[in-house]
C-alpha cells in the first residue's frame, strides 16, 4: 500500500501507525468520544472536554477498567483536538479516507409552520452515517426520531457525522402569527328574580369585546343596554354575547310567585312574624330587612307595656320601680330574639353583628347603629345571604 506522507511529523506518525496496523478503516473518531461536531470550537472542546473527564475519571469510579478506558480515550481526542495542527492533519485524515462513503441524508418535517405549544418532529433517512448531533438537543442514532414542544420561531442545526464525512443540515421552524382576539365580558343583572304575574322584567348589561346580543326567543338587541319584559310565566332567558374573541352564554330565570302564595303572603299577621322569630331565635345566620326588624322592635314593645301594665293593676311591681315579675320575665324571654334580630339587621347592610358593640359609646355609638337600622339592605346576594326581598 502506497501511501504519499507529507512532510509534516504528526501526520506522518500518525499515518505511520494505522498503516502498520492496517487498521485505517477504523480509527477512533475523537469528535464522536467528546459528543461534539466536526465544526466544534476550541471552546466547545474545552468545555466538553472537562465535563466528560470529571464524569469518567476513574479516581471517581473505583478505578473501575471501564472508566479507565473511556478516560483514556477522552485524554486521547482531546489531546489531538485541542491542538490546531494535530486537529487539521487528523481531520484530512479521518474523513478523507474513503470518499465513497460520504454521508447522505433526506429530513423532513412534519410540517413548516407551528403555533405555540405544537410538537415538531423531525424525521431522517440516512446512508454511512454513525450518529447525528443537533445542536443544544444532544447526540442521536440515525434510528431515532427527534421531537420537541415548539415556544418561538427556531433554528435547528443538524449534523449528521459518518466515517466518510460530515454533512450539516439547517430548519427553521416558523410560528404563525395568530392574532388573539380578547373573549367578551359581560355583566348581567335583573333586578327581581321573582315577580308577580304580569309584573314588568328588567334586565341590564354592560359587556366590552362584544359586538352582537342576542336573546334567544326575542331577537337582537345588540343597540340596546336593557331589555324588559312582561312575565306571565316562570320563563329561563338565554342571552348571547358574541364578540371576536368568542361567545358568551349567560342564563336568567324569572320565577312567577304561585297566586296562592300571594294571597297568603298578603294575609301574614304581625303575629305570625312574632312567632317566627321567637322560633328561630337563636339563628343568627342570614339577613333581616327593615320591615321585619321594625314590627319586631315594636311588637316586643307592646309585649312589654303590657307586661308593665300587669305587674301595676295587680300591685306585684318592685318597689319604687314600675316593674314585676311579668315585665321582668318578658324582658328575659325577649332579650335573646332582640339581639338576634339587631345581628340579622346589620347583616342586611353587609356588616358585621360585632357592630354592636358600638352600643358602649354613648351617644355617638348609639347613633350610629340607629343609622344602621334604618338604611335599606344591599341589593342582592352579599356575604351573608340572599336578598329577603327576593325570598
Amino acid at each position: 500500500m502506497k501511501v504519499e506522507l507529507k512532510k509534516n511529523k504528526f501526520s506522518s506518525l500518525l499515518l505511520n501507525y494505522y498503516i502498520k496496523k492496517d487498521i485505517l478503516h477504523t480509527m477512533k473518531n475523537y469528535y464522536q468520544c467528546l459528543n461534539l461536531a466536526q465544526n466544534a470550537s476550541l471552546e466547545e472542546i474545552k468545555t466538553t472536554y472537562r465535563i466528560y473527564a470529571t464524569k469518567f475519571h476513574p479516581d471517581k469510579h473505583q478505578n473501575d477498567t471501564f472508566f479507565k478506558e473511556r478516560f483514556q480515550e477522552i485524554q486521547e481526542a482531546y489531546e489531538v483536538l485541542s491542538n490546531t495542527e494535530k486537529r487539521k492533519e487528523y481531520d484530512k485524515i479521518f474523513f478523507n479516507r474513503n470518499n465513497i462513503n460520504s454521508p447522505e441524508v433526506i429530513l423532513t418535517v412534519n410540517k413548516s409552520k407551528f403555533t405555540v405549544g405544537e410538537r415538531v418532529i423531525f424525521n431522517w433517512t440516512t446512508k454511512n452515517v454513525d450518529y447525528i448531533v443537533i445542536k443544544g438537543f444532544g447526540t442521536f442514532t440515525p434510528t431515532d426520531t427527534f421531537t420537541t414542544i415548539i415556544t418561538k420561531t427556531t433554528i435547528f442545526n443538524f449534523s449528521f457525522q459518518g466515517q466518510g464525512g460530515i454533512t450539516t443540515k439547517t430548519k427553521e421552524i416558523l410560528l404563525e402569527d395568530i392574532k388573539t382576539e380578547p373573549p367578551p365580558i359581560v355583566k348581567l343583572d335583573v333586578d327581581k328574580t321573582y315577580l308577580n304575574k304580569n309584573e314588568i322584567a328588567i334586565f341590564r348589561w354592560t359587556c366590552f369585546n362584544v359586538v352582537n346580543v342576542e336573546i334567544i326567543g326575542y331577537g337582537d338587541v345588540t343597540n340596546l343596554n336593557e331589555f324588559k319584559v312582561r312575565i306571565s310565566e316562570t320563563e329561563e332567558f338565554k342571552f348571547i354575547f358574541k364578540g371576536k374573541g368568542g361567545t358568551q352564554n349567560i342564563y336568567r330565570t324569572i320565577h312567577i310567585r304561585d297566586e296562592e302564595d300571594k294571597i297568603k303572603s298578603n294575609q301574614t299577621t304581625i303575629n305570625k312574624r312574632i312567632i317566627t322569630r321567637l322560633k328561630k331565635y337563636t339563628e343568627f345566620s342570614g339577613r333581616a330587612r327593615r320591615k321585619e326588624f321594625w314590627y319586631f322592635k315594636l311588637i316586643c314593645l307592646i309585649f312589654f307595656i303590657i307586661a308593665m301594665i300587669l305587674d301595676n293593676r295587680l300591685g306585684i311591681t318592685i318597689s319604687y320601680s314600675s316593674y314585676g315579675p311579668f315585665s321582668i320575665v318578658c324582658l328575659l324571654l325577649l332579650l335573646i330574639p332582640i339581639y338576634v334580630i339587631d345581628v340579622r339587621r346589620l347583616h342586611d347592610v353587609d356588616k358585621s353583628g360585632w357592630m354592636l358593640l358600638l352600643l358602649i359609646l354613648p351617644y355617638i355609638g348609639w347613633i350610629w347603629l340607629l343609622i344602621l337600622f334604618c338604611r335599606e339592605g344591599t341589593p342582592g346576594r352579599n356575604k351573608y345571604g340572599l336578598d329577603p326581598k327576593e325570598l
